[in-house]
């Protein structure tokens, strides 16, 4: 694990909000319509898919599942924007099924607290494919500076 600057990125795709007890379902739901509406999503910077762990508010977690675009892109009818800030995050490169991604995650927050860095709740998860089979993610997770 390492600490990396990302530049600024722009994402297009699905919002989900939800209780962390409903992720399990509307998640594999928001990816299902992502894929199926794929052909919106116009100059893309990469080949996989991102999905964006945005907030937690009153056990309401805000998750985008999408792809990194050029900025200045339309953004199709039901679906929103974000803009990510040029930052730094701890860096991840997770080799393992898709179900261990929280378990990797889970380890990147003790390594944080071992090595004594300030680790926030935003997250991103890039390598997501359509279908969703296991393959390679970088995972992410902001450094609060």
């Amino acid at each position: 694990m390492k600490v990396v600057t990302l530049p600024k990125i722009t994402l297009i795709g699905i919002e989900v909000k939800a209780h962390w007890k409903e992720l399990h379902q509307k998640m594999p739901e928001a990816w299902e319509k992502l894929f199926t509406r794929k052909g919106e999503l116009s100059n893309r910077t990469t080949d996989t898919y991102t999905e964006i762990s945005a907030n937690v508010m009153d056990e309401i977690y805000t998750q985008i599942v999408g792809a990194e675009v050029e900025p200045g892109r339309p953004v199709p009818a039901g679906m929103t924007s974000l803009q990510i800030p040029k930052q730094s995050y701890l860096h991840f490169h997770h080799t393992g099924p898709l179900t261990e991604i929280a378990g990797s995650f889970g380890k990147m927050y003790r390594w944080a607290e071992e090595n004594r860095i300030a680790a926030d709740e935003f997250k991103i998860d890039r390598g997501y494919l359509p279908g969703l089979p296991d393959s390679p993610h970088d995972l992410y997770i902001k450094v609060v500076q």
